[in-house]
């Protein structure tokens, strides 16, 4: 990546509190989503505005699972400067969480998770990921 340059790496979804992604999940937990990212020294010591979106969707209903980074909303928007909490780091992950009551009545469904970062103000930078898909059970 260029020193220039910002990036989404990955967005994965883990059991809350655990070190490795998964993809099946019982419907009575919450589920943690992690966001990776890398920015380059430039675009990072200049301080610059970042902003990211983020939506859970079923794809089986064809609507948004809330989801929380302090309040429940359908879409959620973290946005910051670079080189200060969210992001003090190069490489940085974001975490959010889809609450269990969210996953209530959704056993077999398959959800996703769709992520932009849009970088600068005047001249906007985007970047996209998404996440593998990921099936919810019956406990």
């Amino acid at each position: 990546m260029g020193p220039n340059d910002a990036e989404l790496v990955r967005v994965f979804t883990r059991e809350v509190g655990g070190t490795i992604g998964d993809v099946t999940f019982p419907d009575n937990q919450d589920i943690e989503i992690v966001v990776e990212a890398e920015v380059g020294t430039a675009l990072f010591n200049t301080g610059g505005a970042f902003n990211f979106t983020l939506c859970v969707r079923d794809l089986c209903t064809f609507d948004l699972v809330q989801a929380r980074n302090g309040a429940l909303a359908d879409i959620l928007e973290q946005p910051g400067t670079f080189g200060a909490a969210p992001w003090a780091n190069l490489a940085q992950q974001f975490t959010f969480v889809i609450p269990a009551s969210e996953l209530a009545n959704r056993a077999g469904h398959i959800l996703e998770i769709l992520v932009c970062l849009q970088v600068g103000i005047a001249t906007v930078d985007a970047s996209f990921a998404r996440s593998p898909l990921f099936h919810i059970t019956v406990p």
